[in-house]
């Protein structure tokens, strides 16, 4: 990097052919000057400065404006070509991609290209309208680039809206649009703003529909409450249920009451089943023929004249099958859906106009049953989708299912339809060792696994769900090559046979295997360790993350570095030292302090 400063004058600039690959820094200095460069940063400085990038088919190349020295606030449109510098002064830009700002409050706007932003602390507003934009964070600590922990991000629904804000800055506040990715200082990894946006926040305002659109409006949100509900045993006169009708049948009845059976499980809304006599429950359902809709429902409502809410009327043609995992099944929670105060996590139909709406990408089955989009890999839900169970208990509260030790044996028939586990606590597993074909099984809150094989015989894509709240301790996988993914919790994680990639992100985590250690070659490159399988067939094993490995007759510790290992031969070496080295007192020792016991040295 090249740096050259111009005079207090009006200076004019042009880099030359021959300095074209040469990352320059142009400090303008005071005065009205001109500045044409191929790439770089330019620092205009006090006046009216003219910066352009020269023209160039290097796709490559990128020349930034820099304000750093401006004693005000500065506007920056990259778009409309121009720039408030601080100073008083209009700059003109033409062509220029990033634009980096200082220590007071400015405003930031890109162009529908893709560009880079950096600011100091204030209040800034930065926007970067079309493209893949990226915003660096300033520095929150004197000594250097803070941490993703230093910062408070909050992320709308849609992603397209940040605030960012830090407690060892109380003069930092960011509001970002449309900007796609950010990174805590200008060598650290880029994240996914998206990556930020709190699945409870979509669950709790993409999915719920009006305040007043449920079953216990009269109460606060997340009360008890108990709704009514009928089968229609007649045609109406007129309305939906008026052309084409039939009665539900027996056992289409029994796939209602097993929904709501399914509600009532894991919230404090309780149904009860009355005759369809006079005004009928306050939820009534029927079938009818249906010209464009798989059915149609109404939203909840207490008020007496609306009649008509709670009601599900179903097409004749959705009614065919109600297996689980069937369009059919799918269509019919969809409507009970609405019936009990949710609503399309985005505007797809002619009446929907809310406000709030999730981005296209997580508008998904795997996620919700209240989608329109279609899983690609010919899914449809056998039941709630982890933000519709976690937006059910915000209207209705949380009542808690699955306690004990529980064992979810996965990649089976279970397979053939997307489900959510909803599991409140115990040390539990998920098992797919029955598995015919490899899985993905991530074990943290919100997020979706891929296990076995749809009925067409293609491999299933995120169609296991954990509900968010619901904690998984272990997972196993097949005997095909698996990824295992834990979460911020103590993990076990077995892969078995195959080749495996195994994370176990935050937290103590230990991968075990069936055989003993020495059957096994350990090694270690590029921040990872790799286990081998001596007799060549049984896998290669990448693991990450991972602070235990667990044999069939020994295990070993790596977290000696401000872990309970380290804290055990501590330990051992201050009260027992004659015992430092042997290896079942370590055991022991590390065992009692794994179970949470503690020990002053």
């Amino acid at each position: 990097m090249s740096e050259l400063h111009g005079t207090a004058g009006n200076d004019t600039y042009i880099q030359g052919e021959a300095q074209k690959d040469v990352w320059l820094d142009y400090f303008g200095e005071a005065g009205n000057d001109t500045i044409k460069m191929w790439q770089g940063q330019a620092i205009g400085g006090k006046g009216n400065d003219y910066i352009e990038q020269l023209a160039s088919s290097d796709w490559w190349r990128e020349l930034g404006v820099a304000y750093w020295d401006a004693p005000e606030g500065v506007v920056v449109d990259l778009q409309a070509g121009w720039a408030q510098d601080g100073w008083g002064n209009i700059d003109t830009l033409v062509g220029v991609d990033n634009v980096y700002s200082g220590w007071h409050d400015d405003h930031l706007y890109g162009t529908n290209d893709s560009n880079q932003f950096a600011s100091g602390s204030g209040t800034d507003t930065i926007d970067g309208r079309g493209g893949i934009d990226y915003v660096v964070l300033p520095w929150v600590h004197e000594d250097g680039p803070g941490t993703l922990e230093d910062f408070v991000i909050v992320v709308s629904v849609d992603g397209r809206h940040a605030t960012i804000t830090s407690p060892f800055d109380l003069h930092l506040h960011l509001e970002l649009t449309d900007i796609e990715r950010i990174a805590v200082d200008w060598d650290a990894p880029e994240l996914d703003v998206a990556s930020f946006i709190d699945p409870n926040d979509m669950a709790d305002q993409g999915l719920v529909a009006a305040a007043a659109q449920r079953w216990n409006a009269n109460l606060a949100m997340g009360s008890a409450a108990t709704v009514s509900f009928s089968f229609v045993g007649s045609a109406p006169a007129s309305g939906p249920g008026s052309v084409g009708f039939r009665a539900f049948t027996n056992a289409e009845r029994d796939h209602v009451r097993e929904i709501f059976a399914s509600v009532s499980a894991v919230t404090h809304l309780s149904f009860v089943e009355v005759a369809d006599t006079g005004a009928g429950g306050q939820m009534r359902f029927g079938v009818s023929q249906q010209a464009a809709t798989k059915g149609l429902s109404y939203a909840p409502s207490l008020a007496p004249a609306e009649v008509t809410a709670g009601d599900v009327w179903m097409d004749v043609e959705s009614m065919v099958s109600l297996a689980a995992g069937s369009e059919g099944m799918q269509a019919l929670l969809h409507e009970i859906g609405h019936a009990l105060g949710l609503r399309h996590p985005r505007n797809v139909d002619a009446g929907d106009a809310w406000s709030v709406q999730w981005r296209e990408a997580d508008d998904v089955s795997s996620l919700t049953v209240m989608t329109s989009t279609e899983s690609p890999d010919g899914l449809f839900r056998a039941d709630w989708g982890p933000l519709d169970v976690a937006a059910l208990r915000y209207l209705y509260g949380t009542k808690a299912i699955h306690t004990s030790n529980d064992t979810y044996i996965v990649g089976g028939v279970d397979a053939q339809g997307e489900r959510t586990i909803v599991d409140d606590s115990g040390i539990d597993t998920l098992d797919a060792s029955s598995s015919l074909v490899g899985v993905v099984l991530d074990l943290t809150p919100g997020h979706r696994s891929s296990v076995g094989l749809s009925a067409q015989a293609q491999v299933a894509v995120d169609n296991l769900g954990i509900a968010l709240g619901s904690w998984i301790e272990s997972a196993v996988g097949s005997s095909q090559d698996d990824v295992l993914i834990g979460n911020s919790g103590n993990n076990m994680l077995t892969g078995g046979l195959g080749n495996d990639d195994i994370d176990g992100g935050e937290g103590r985590d230990t991968a075990a295997f069936a055989g003993a250690r020495a059957q096994y070659t350990l090694s270690e490159s590029f921040g990872a360790r790799y286990l081998t399988a001596n007799d060549g067939v049984s896998g290669f094993d990448v693991l990450n993350n991972i602070e235990r490995l667990k044999f069939a007759d020994v295990s070993v510790a790596y977290d000696v570095e401000g872990g309970n290992a380290g804290r055990a031969v501590k330990v051992l070496g201050t009260l027992l030292p004659a015992f430092a080295s042997d290896l079942s007192a370590r055991g022991i020792v590390l065992s009692y302090l794994d179970a949470g016991g503690d020990v002053n040295t």
